[in-house]
């Protein structure tokens, strides 16, 4: 699983830590993690499939954690047979040679922000 390695990286804004499980296997502390495209070069963006919005709670490994998706939700559409994901530019010059009469969104990292007094001072999350 290609992905799998992007969730254990360092780099991400949060790598995966597994759960903290009690002793009957009851979650004590869910396992998390947080990975972003924008953190990607483009070619590992390419790399990727697509998957159901999902994760495992009681992962110990990264595999396991996306390997989440509810019993009532499907995994047909996911991974090779679920096409392949387009960058911003892709996606405006498919959708203008299909005739699509719209433009994607397209979503800026987050950021960080509080006030100071009459200022709002904002810094990017890393």
């Amino acid at each position: 699983m290609k992905l799998e390695l992007e969730w254990a990286r360092a780099s991400c804004i949060k790598p995966f830590t597994p759960a903290v499980l009690g002793a009957s296997g009851q979650v004590i502390t869910p396992a998390s993690a947080e990975c972003r495209t924008s953190e990607l070069t483009l070619a590992e963006f390419k790399t990727l499939t697509g998957k159901m919005d999902a994760f495992n709670p009681a992962a110990q490994t990264p595999a396991q954690y996306l390997g989440g998706t509810p019993d009532f939700r499907t995994n047909v559409y996911a991974g090779p047979t679920s096409g392949h994901l387009l960058t911003f530019k892709e996606s405006i010059a498919l959708f203008k040679q299909l005739g699509v009469k719209m433009t994607p969104e397209l979503k800026r990292r987050r950021s960080r922000c509080r006030s100071t007094g009459s200022r709002r001072r904002c810094t990017r999350r890393r």
